[in-house]
Formats: structure tokens, C-alpha cells, sequence
């Protein structure tokens, strides 16, 4: 069933059935609550279009340029096509680009995913492609990113353009739009933490920024109308070092394209001087396995 059809029957039953059907309508919640919007398929400027497999599920990255890693991270219902301009500003600067499109979306594998699906991909990303410079992330992908570097993922430094702090906003939202009862909201949340073998708490940027290294650059954008910007302060301040930018009338996705923005990360960026990995290198397999990376078509 496409999954835009799969959502309109999910909203119909949690807007209807879930006030009758109590027993099964926190799961289906939590079903829907990690489905992600439809996908957008993009074809990102791209030299070497790669795979690998997370969580039994084929992860699609592209890269181009040459010099230190630079990774860079959609977020919610987002894709690697999103983060073409700055790219282009990236590899004129000298890092290599590698963009994936998470899991669920774009052209990887998946249906139901999450923060935590996000943060494995990043994880096998970075023992398949070797060293990664620096990290640059938007929206969701910032949560990611906080979980992946709380577990071990290494980089000299982050840039998280329009990231949340707590999982209190999504929620809530979530609720207000399937007009959810208090009964299955509960059963949201507790079938979602069940589901991801962690509790929502643990997992949180705001909860995990305390104990990252990473030096972090937090850009927002005073209209933004999907994440406030309080929640990125928030975060800033609890994250040790970072440096906090509001930029404005640039919304939740238009400030991944405006050339202002990107000066600003080049320069941060920049500053940390790091050092070149080995070359990007392919392993020839017939098919995408756990742990290898494999060419791909373009």
C-alpha cells in the first residue's frame, strides 16, 4: 500500500477508532508516529553513488570531492538532494561531501524508522568510509547526530542547523493534529519507548548534549514554524562549547540554501583543520550486505 494511503488510514482510525478501540490504538499510534511523510526521491549531485546495509536495510549515500569527510544528515521527511548547494560550497572548500538519504527515506530502505535508526546509520557510516572530519545536520538529523556521538561516532566539529531539544513538541503536535486521547497518547509513548528499547528521556539532544566533545556550531532561524527557536538555544546552552546563530526570515528548510548560512559554516568549519583520511574506496559485491560498502548505479 503507498504510504500516503497508509497514513490517511491511520489519521481516519486514530481520529475515529481510537477513543473505542483503547487496547490496540496506542501501537497504532506508535505505528504512525514513525512513519514518515511520503518519500522524495532526488538524484543528488553526486561522483560516487554508494550503499550499505543498516538495520537489514539498504542505506543510499553519495559522494563527491576530495579532502576530509564532511557528512551531512536530512532530517524528518527529508533527503540527501536537500543539501546540494552547500555541498557545492563544501567541496570548493576542500572537504569530500557525503550526503545519505536516512533510513526511510529517499531511496533507502525502511518503513517505520526513527532517532535511533538514524543514529545506527551514522555509526556503520562511519566504520565503512573511515575517518569523519566534520558533521553537518538539519532538524531531526541534529538528534541523530547528538545519539550517534553520546555512542562513539568521532568528529572534530557539528553544525546543527535548526535542531530540537526534546521530544515534547513533536509529541504534543503529533496529538493535537490526530486529536488524540490522553489514554493513547500514554500508550504511545509507552509502546514507542518498548519499540526502541530505550525511553524517550535517554535519548534526547538536550539529555546527551552534556557529554559531547564536539565543538558545535547551532543555527536557527527566528521564523521558524516547525521547531522553535528556543528549543536550539536550549540546546546550545547545555551543549559544552557550542556557539549559538539566529538568522532570520529563512524558515525551517530555506536556510539550508541561503549563501549567508553557508559562509558561516565554511568558516566554522575551518577552523578545525583536519587532517585528510585515506581515499574513499568500494568493495565489489553483487549485493548490499551488513557492513560492506558497495557501488551503486546513479
Amino acid at each position: 500500500m503507498p504510504r500516503l494511503a497508509l497514513q490517511a488510514l491511520g489519521w481516519l482510525f486514530l481520529r475515529f477508532g481510537g477513543q473505542v478501540f483503547h487496547r490496540i490504538s496506542g501501537p497504532a499510534a506508535r505505528r504512525f508516529y514513525f512513519l514518515p511523510p511520503p518519500r522524495t526521491r532526488t538524484n543528488p549531485r553526486s561522483s560516487a553513488p554508494f550503499q550499505f546495509v543498516s538495520r537489514g536495510e539498504a542505506v543510499h549515500g553519495y559522494s563527491r570531492g576530495r579532502g576530509p569527510v564532511a557528512l551531512l544528515v536530512h532530517g524528518w521527511g527529508g533527503h540527501a538532494g536537500q543539501f546540494d548547494a552547500l555541498g557545492d560550497r563544501l567541496v570548493r572548500a576542500g572537504f569530500r561531501v557525503v550526503a545519505l538519504d536516512m533510513p526511510g527515506h529517499g531511496r533507502s530502505g525502511g518503513t517505520l524508522t526513527s532517532l535511533l535508526h538514524f543514529a545506527d546509520a551514522l555509526l556503520i557510516a562511519q566504520k565503512l568510509i573511515g575517518p569523519i572530519a566534520v558533521l553537518v545536520t538539519h532538524s531531526l538529523g541534529g538528534g541523530a547526530a547528538a545519539l550517534a556521538l553520546s555512542r562513539g561516532l568521532r568528529v572534530d566539529r557539528t553544525v546543527l542547523i535548526s535542531p530540537f531539544a526534546r521530544f515534547d513538541a513533536f509529541l504534543e503536535l503529533f496529538a493535537r493534529i490526530h486529536r488524540l486521547s490522553a489514554r493513547t497518547q500514554a500508550g504511545l509513548v509507552h509502546d514507542g519507548e518498548k519499540w526502541l528499547g530505550s525511553p524517550f528521556a535517554e535519548i534526547t539532544p538536550i539529555h546527551l548534549a552534556p557529554r559531547i566533545s564536539a565543538r558545535a556550531l547551532v543555527i536557527h532561524s527566528d521564523d521558524d514554524r516547525v521547531i522553535a527557536l528556543g528549543e536550539s538555544r536550549d540546546l546550545a546552552a547545555a551543549w559544552p562549547g557550542a556557539e549559538h546563530v539566529t538568522v532570520s526570515k529563512l524558515g525551517h528548510v530555506r536556510v539550508l540554501k541561503d549563501p549567508a548560512v553557508h559562509e558561516r559554516i565554511v568558516e566554522f568549519l575551518l577552523e578545525a583543520s583536519p587532517s585528510e583520511p585515506d581515499p574513499f574506496a568500494f568493495v565489489a559485491t553483487d549485493a548490499p550486505q551488513e557492513g560492506v560498502l558497495v557501488c551503486s548505479e546513479p
